[in-house]
C-alpha cells in the first residue's frame, strides 16, 4: 500500500518495516530500509566508518522522515526568473 504524499500522516503499520545494518566490500557500515514485503524503500547511500556513526544516520531518518517535505521534480516550472542571463 503506497501512502498518499498530501501532508496527511501516512497509513501503514510501521512494525512491518525494519531497518538493517550490514557492511559493504570495503568494511563500511550501511543501512537499508525494508518494507514488511522485503523490497527496499530506502537506503543509507553511503558508507559509515563507525556502525555508531551509521546508527546516528538511521537515528536521523526515524526523527525527520514523518515531517519532511516533498519536492516533485517532475512537475514542469519556468526556472528563467531564477536565472540572470
Amino acid at each position: 500500500m503506497t501512502p498518499a504524499l498530501d501532508g496527511r500522516k501516512a497509513q501503514f503499520k510501521m512494525s512491518s518495516y525494519t531497518f538493517k545494518i550490514y557492511q559493504d566490500s570495503a568494511k563500511k557500515y550501511r543501512w537499508n530500509f525494508k518494507a514488511g514485503n522485503g523490497e527496499i524503500v530506502a537506503d543509507s547511500g553511503q558508507g559509515y566508518v563507525s556502525k555508531e556513526g551509521c546508527k546516528n544516520g538511521i537515528a536521523l531518518v526515524q526523527a525527520h522522515a514523518a515531517g519532511a517535505s516533498v519536492e516533485d521534480t517532475t512537475e514542469a516550472k519556468s526556472y528563467a526568473a531564477s536565472y540572470r542571463w
